[in-house]
């Protein structure tokens, strides 16, 4: 290449990179440069301008076209000498490579030289890898090349990844991987290994010895792992792990060690040589120690007293909370309790991670009782306590390393089904595993509550998976679970709020909420001691020698956990630790962990909890109330320490949205379970009354009293005689109660679901609001007390509500809880008036709609007193709805007034200022019309919402227990149709009346009948095909439940129905059936789903026994048209199905109309309809058999087949020899049919019996259709 055509080449090179050059001349630059890429010499140009050329950009885009061209496989067919002369220059160019080339230039030169090895190694390159192994003499920037080159040959050839895009690429990395085996790799090996120890004596070229870390993990897993494997390579490795800037390179290396393929005693021996539990403790040690506020060494409990005890501690991390203290148990291997949890590293977790997986795998795969299985087991408990660092780490990523071993630890231990003794030496990593979770599950102090963002999504989700090892744990080792989360609830339950990190009882209970999930029913039994006693036990630890509570010496919680375990006094938790005896057969043992289970619940209602001032601590609190309603159910006494946090100042009246809004619905799902339960409680025990009393007291006692109300936790309203009530009496005790608590809530003005509610915390306990420094004030937004509307019609309601809550609390007769009084919290629920200002949503205030009717559906209201309940609730929502009427009147009559005032006033004014005065007042009467037409859709929307709370209300009755309310829900869904006929433009107000119209069918029985006849209309007028759906639907529940009652009605809206459907139909034809291959159109497939809610109203109205109301004189006129559409969809309908509807009612129809009255209709045969039958129906019949879309492999058209069967054999009963004579002298031979085949059909068709299916005759039609279309082509 001359000087002028080099500099002709760059400048067309640097011309293609500029993209602020002129476009032509760049176009023109990169077509020449293509060409030259294309031509077959075009190599040459470009390895000549490579060697030659001092532009980086000349340079790159000449190693590209190279690329290109070995990725093309143009270079696969190079002769011998072509292929020696690019490699030779190639390489002799690289070991000239300056060290200060550019990266980018010596990253795509090693892409190439790997694409040409991918080609010609071993076979005509043989000599690349000693050529690359010699380069490396000639310096660092030798050294650089040498390392690129490496990674290039993983990330393009080696690497799984790459190997797996094709056949060719993983039989080209094959082959290489071969020859590297038997020429190069040991040296290529010991040449990192030269880096490294470079680095390692020297100090120097540290981002060498990393970039060699790297590439040597990259091919640890396909060379000869001892190799690597050696007392050379792993004293170095383990060095570089405690060197900050080679940390990771080196833990990775040592990862890819330990996960290397083996069987599983090959596989024990490699780790007992790696022997990397000394140094990976070490290194957790270092790194903790140079942590903010570390500790050392050591495996003490932090100094907390108790051996095994669990303490709360808010340190000042990040996270802000740790859960400290679980001991060593002697065992010698756990870290420092008191080191900082968050300070190991990613990369010593993985390796941890990685070393304890392999390790349980061997475990896994080897015999129960294997010498070597036992080792590895031995050899894993010791790494236990790195990976529970792992866990607890503040990073994510760091934490999630640990997740898949524990999983899978977890699920070895949950598969062996182990046996007490074989679980003892578990039961400490067990431990320390449960205390691990809890620190990871606890929320941070700059969680957002209130505005979650990606980062509050992504711990959500981590959590749930960290609940699933919780519970898997759990079930391992049951009653370590259970003993843990009661040390820890109690603890958090006995002292003041103040004292208590929101993060602690909200994890507290949250544990107790995964503990139960699948325990048997008898787990949720109170046996033995009530839950005073265990209050009692729980805080007879000394006071101050790290007992769980306060109080006198000797009490041990672990007494029924654990079984007996554990040492003397002071408090200390047997069971908890895992040290603890767990004697007994496991029947006891359930028995045991059940009856501490049922008592930890009572601990939670006798609590303090549910006043606890942050959001994530009541919501949990209540999930927890209704999760384990089972509880409640089996020991009434209890349902109601349930039932009152709900319907106080913490829960229906809280001013936290987000807390009232879940109340709203937890408290239905718990009314619900409580109500289903039978009228004697098999589960209730004489004792308990008084638990709840004493439990109450004990909680209370400490100085935790919630409100100002005075008397214990628990002690308002939970008391109950010694008689065991079922937990039906326990609700009625408590039903005006809640009656009283939702009332307000019902009358508000409700605000849309799109609307989103101020959600401040409540505020801190009004003792030393400032002394909890723990509680995210500055997070929290004052939330505004939402008012009603300051309109007359609010007062109203504010004024109703007000006297609906004295009316119903003074007729309900004070039902507190049995005996204990009103005291306390119960004083506060009964006042009503909590809720003034507090706004609820739509969805929201429909739950308690729903709670209410449950209540009173349920008779658990007195009964002389239900009705007048149900009235309370009802009235004010239909004055409401008057008034939403009155005022929809009032502006659709202004409409009518503007509109007439409008012609005058246009006239007048074009008279007067020649017409220059109409555009302003046009704009008037728009923005007029704008403000109606919001305050129309207002008003529809309010009133859509008061009657799906009508219909919502009423699911809780049934025909029975509607009886003596009937008149209330009459005069309701009076209100609700005429409201409906006042915004007769609103679908959601329609969709809203179906929906009550469908619940007052059961409520109301047959009364609802009348009320159908003027509401069809005005549900059909406007309606979409939607909406006629279920008009259609509601048509035909009322007639298949009803019947004969229904004729009346059904003789006045035939003819209504048919003719809304038809208009809403439209078009001069019925739908037909279309080729398969031919697309149908939007419009068609609506007309088509009309078609289909006629046909159903029609099948509906003939199979229920009111085929006669098509013969009454309203639908006389429309008889023929019925007929029409029936015959003629059952051979052209849309689909097969519709087809089948149709032959189906032609089919009842000969059978009412045809047949005598002894089988028939009463009013019997219909005249002149066999002539008709005869001529019309019988035909069709046959014209669907041989028609071209009729699919015989399709399963609906085999129905259709049956149905067009039992047909025929009903004509043949009904006109006997005049339709045999049909068949065979003109129907069947005018298809074709041989007169023996005409005489097998009408055989068939003489064969059938009332009630059997002619199975037979279907398939001789099947037959018949296929001889037919045989005959046709």
């Amino acid at each position: 290449m001359d000087g002028a055509t080099r500099e002709q080449f760059e400048q067309a090179v640097l011309l293609s990179f500029n993209q602020g050059a002129d476009a032509n001349y760049r176009s023109a630059a990169l077509a020449s440069l293509e060409q030259l890429k294309a031509a077959p010499d075009g190599w040459r140009f470009c390895l000549e301008g490579l060697v030659q050329t001092a532009h980086a950009e000349v340079k790159f885009w000449s190693l590209q076209a190279l690329c290109e061209l070995v990725l093309a496989k143009r270079y696969a067919a190079f002769g011998p000498e072509d292929a020696a002369q690019l490699q030779h220059t190639l390489f002799a160019w690289l070991e000239r490579t300056p060290a200060d080339e550019q990266p980018f230039i010596k990253n795509k030169l090693a892409q190439l030289l790997v694409l040409i090895v991918e080609v010609d190694y071993p076979e005509r390159w043989a000599a690349f890898f000693p050529r690359l192994l010699a380069f490396l003499s000639q310096g660092e920037g030798a050294v650089d090349l040498f390392l690129r080159v490496l990674s290039a040959l993983h990330d393009e050839l080696l690497s799984p990844e790459a190997a797996s895009r094709s056949p060719e690429r993983l039989a080209a990395a094959n082959r290489v991987k071969d020859g590297l085996r038997v020429q190069a790799i040991g040296s290529i090996i010991e040449a990192l290994f030269a880096i490294m120890a470079r680095t390692a004596r020297t100090g120097e070229h540290a981002q060498h010895c990393r970039h060699a870390l790297y590439v040597l993990a990259l091919y640890v897993p396909w060379v000869d792992i001892a190799l690597v494997a050696n007392d050379s390579f792993l004293p170095l490795l383990t060095s570089f792990a405690a060197h900050a800037g080679l940390h990771e390179g080196a833990c990775g290396v040592l990862t890819e060690l330990v996960v290397k393929g083996m069987e599983p005693r090959a596989k024990l021996s490699h780790v007992v040589q790696l022997n990397l539990e000394p140094t990976l403790h070490a290194l957790a040690h270092a790194q903790q120690a140079r942590a903010p506020g570390g500790g050392g060494g050591g495996g003490g409990n932090g100094g907390d007293g108790g051996a095994n005890g669990v303490r709360l501690s808010h340190m000042g991390s990040g996270r802000g909370v740790e859960l400290m203290s679980v001991g060593d148990d002697g065992d010698g291997q756990a870290l420092g309790a008191s080191a900082e949890p968050g300070s190991i590293s990613q990369p010593l977790a993985t390796l941890a991670c990685a070393l304890a997986v392999a390790l349980l795998e061997v475990w896994d795969k080897l015999p129960q009782g294997d010498a070597a299985g036992a080792q590895a087991c031995e050899r894993l408990h010791a790494l236990l306590p790195l990976v529970l660092l792992a866990l607890e780490a503040d990073e994510a990523q760091t934490s999630h390393t640990a997740a898949p071993f524990l999983h899978a630890y977890l699920l070895k231990l949950k598969r062996a089904n182990l046996a007490d003794g074989q679980l003892a030496p578990h039961k400490p990593a067990l431990q320390r595993m449960l205390l691990a979770l809890t620190r990871r599950l606890c929320y941070r102090d700059e969680y957002a509550f209130d505005e979650p963002d990606e980062a509050e999504e992504e711990f959500h989700a981590y959590r749930k998976d960290l609940a699933t090892l919780f519970k898997a744990a759990a079930r391992v080792d049951r009653e370590g679970a259970l003993a843990f989360t009661t040390e820890l609830l109690t603890r958090t339950a006995q002292r003041p709020h103040a004292d208590v990190h929101f993060s602690h009882a909200e994890v507290a209970l949250f544990l107790l909420y995964q503990l139960g999930e699948g325990l048997p029913d008898a787990a949720f039994k109170m046996d033995g001691a009530p839950g005073a006693q265990l209050l009692a036990s729980a805080g007879g630890g000394g006071g101050g020698g790290g007992g769980v509570g306060g109080g006198g010496g000797g009490g041990r919680l672990g007494a029924n956990a654990g079984g007996g375990g554990g040492g003397g006094g002071g408090g200390e938790m047997g069971g908890g630790g895992g040290g603890g005896g767990c004697g007994g057969s496991a029947a006891e043992r359930e028995q045991r962990v059940g009856s501490q289970f049922a008592q930890l619940l009572v601990i939670v209602c006798s609590s303090n909890l549910s006043s606890y001032p942050h959001r994530a601590v009541q919501l949990v609190f209540f999930e927890l109330l209704v999760r384990y309603a089972r509880f409640f159910a089996l020991n009434p006494t209890f349902i109601p320490s349930a039932l009152e946090p709900m319907c106080d100042a913490r829960g229906l009246h809280s001013a936290d949205s987000e807390v009232r809004g879940r109340v709203c619905y937890l408290l239905l799902r718990l009314v619900k379970v409580l109500s289903a339960q039978p009228q004697a409680a098999s589960g209730a025990r004489a004792g308990n009354a008084a638990a709840v009393g004493a439990a109450g007291g004990a909680a209370g006692g400490g100085g935790a009293r919630r409100g100002s109300g005075g008397g214990g936790e628990g002690g308002g309203g939970s008391g109950g005689g010694g008689g065991g009530p079922s937990a039906r009496a326990a609700l009625e005790s408590m039903c005006e109660k809640i009656l009283v608590a939702i009332e307000p809530l019902l009358r508000a003005e409700p605000l849309s679901d799109d609307s989103t509610l101020p959600g401040a915390q409540p505020q801190l306990s009004a003792r030393q609001p400032s002394e909890h420094a723990s509680h995210p004030q500055g997070r929290a937004r004052a939330r505004a007390q939402l008012v009603a509307d300051s309109s007359a019609d609010a007062d109203l309601d504010a004024d109703a509500g007000a006297e609906g809550a004295h009316r119903i609390s003074k007729g309900g007769g004070g039902g507190g809880g049995g005996g204990g009084g009103g005291g306390g919290v119960g004083a506060q629920a009964g006042g009503g008036g909590a809720a003034v200002g507090l706004a609820v949503l739509e969805s929201e205030q429909l739950h308690l709609f729903e709670t209410a009717g449950a209540l009173l559906g349920e008779g658990l209201a007195p009964a002389d007193h239900s009705a007048r309940l149900l009235l309370l609730l009802l009235a004010p929502l239909s004055d409401r709805l008057a008034r939403l009427q009155a005022a929809q009147q009032l502006l659709l009559a202004r409409r009518v007034q503007m509109g007439q005032q409008q012609q005058v006033g246009m006239a007048a004014a074009t008279a007067a200022a020649g017409g220059d005065g109409a555009g302003g007042s046009a704009c008037a009467r728009s923005a007029a019309a704008d403000a109606d037409a919001d305050a129309e859709a207002s008003g529809a929307a309010a009133a859509a919402h008061i009657v799906s709370a009508l219909g919502t209300l009423s699911k809780g009755f049934t025909h029975a227990s509607a009886a003596g309310m009937r008149p209330v829900f009459a005069s309701t869904l009076e209100a609700a149709l005429q409201t409906a006929g006042v915004f007769p433009r609103s679908a959601e107000l329609r969709s809203r009346v179906l929906m009550l119209l469908h619940r007052m069918v059961e409520c109301l029985g047959e009364g609802v009948l009348p009320y159908l006849q003027s509401a069809t209309p005005q549900l059909l007028h406007g309606a979409q095909p939607a909406e006629m759906h279920e008009v259609v639907t509601l048509i035909n529940q009322v007639v298949a439940k009803f019947k004969d009652a229904c004729a009346p009605l059904l003789t006045a809206l035939t003819p209504t129905i048919t003719r809304c459907l038809f208009e809403a139909m439209g078009g001069d034809t019925l739908p037909r059936a279309t080729p398969p291959d031919q697309p149908v159109s939007e419009t068609e497939r609506e007309r088509a789903l009309i078609l289909r809610f006629y046909l159903s109203f029609v099948h509906g109205l003939v199979h229920n026994g009111l085929g006669a109301v098509l013969l009454t004189p309203p639908n006389d006129a429309s008889l023929d048209q019925c007929l029409s559409v029936l015959i003629e969809c059952a051979v052209e309908a849309p689909d097969a199905q519709m087809q089948r509807q149709c032959v189906s009612v032609l089919h009842k129809l000969t059978e009412s109309w045809l047949l005598p009255p002894a089988t028939g209709a009463p009013a019997g045969p219909v005249p002149g309809f066999d002539t008709y039958a005869l001529s019309r129906i019988g035909p069709a019949l046959l014209k669907s058999l041989v028609h071209p879309y009729l699919n015989l492999k399709d399963a609906a058209s085999l129905q259709l087949l049956e149905a067009i069967a039992a047909a025929q054999q009903a004509l043949h009963a009904a006109l006997d020899v005049r339709y045999a004579s049909f068949l065979l002298e003109s129907a069947l031979p005018a298809l074709g049919c041989s007169p023996e085949l005409a005489a097998t059909f009408v055989q068939h068709a003489a064969s059938g019996s009332p009630g059997q299916r002619p199975l037979v005759f279907r398939d001789f039609l099947r037959s018949f259709v296929e001889s037919y279309r045989a005959s046709q082509r």
